[in-house]
């Protein structure tokens, strides 16, 4: 049982004089029926606690529950996409590696959705075609994972940031910023 430990007080009645002189009242005082101001916010601490050890409650069974949903073989699939960030990567070789990887040993990769025992998770690969955005941004409204791909070799001679993203690699990727974006992950190649 967790909780926090409460030490009883001191068996004395009054502390000090300066005490005994609060808790006296005038004569004409003593019919009245009167609270004490100090033990107002007494049970606010409790409460706090109680709050808090709720909340972690909800939040860990809500954890538990999507983690339960999303495993197993009658979830639906994860959808991870892959995009390049610049035209000269070849997805496609990527997709395969993936879906090997996810795929039980002796199975046949023939299509994008496999079922891994190994990782318990149902998964979908599909690749975004480099040079269409509408087709881009629609994968990643249903995309559940985004692994951006860019080269290890930049495009042009002189290394900066923007020599591994072509233009269409970063007008993407603006645009995937405004409309939000899943969980991401980054492979360079």
């Amino acid at each position: 049982m967790a909780g926090f430990q409460a030490n009883k007080a001191h068996k004395t009645r009054f502390a000090s004089k300066a005490s005994r002189q609060i808790h006296k009242t005038a004569r004409s005082d003593k019919n009245r029926i009167s609270k004490a101001d100090r033990n107002v916010g007494k049970g606010a601490r409790a409460a706090r606690i109680q709050r808090s050890k709720m909340v972690r409650d909800q939040k860990r069974a809500a954890l538990l529950k999507e983690k339960r949903a999303s495993s197993g073989s009658v979830s639906p699939p994860r959808v991870i996409v892959i995009f390049g960030l610049s035209a000269s990567i070849n997805l496609n070789v990527l997709a395969e590696e993936l879906l090997t990887l996810l795929s039980p040993e002796n199975a046949e990769s023939a299509s994008t959705t496999v079922s891994s025992p190994n990782y318990k998770l149902r998964a979908t690969v599909l690749v975004a075609p480099h040079g269409d955005l509408l087709a881009c941004m629609e994968m990643a409204k249903v995309a559940d994972l985004i692994a951006f791909v860019t080269s290890a070799n930049p495009i042009c001679e002189d290394v900066t940031t923007s020599s591994y993203i072509d233009s269409f690699g970063s007008q993407c990727l603006s645009v995937f910023r405004a409309i939000g974006l899943p969980n991401t992950a980054v492979f360079i190649r």
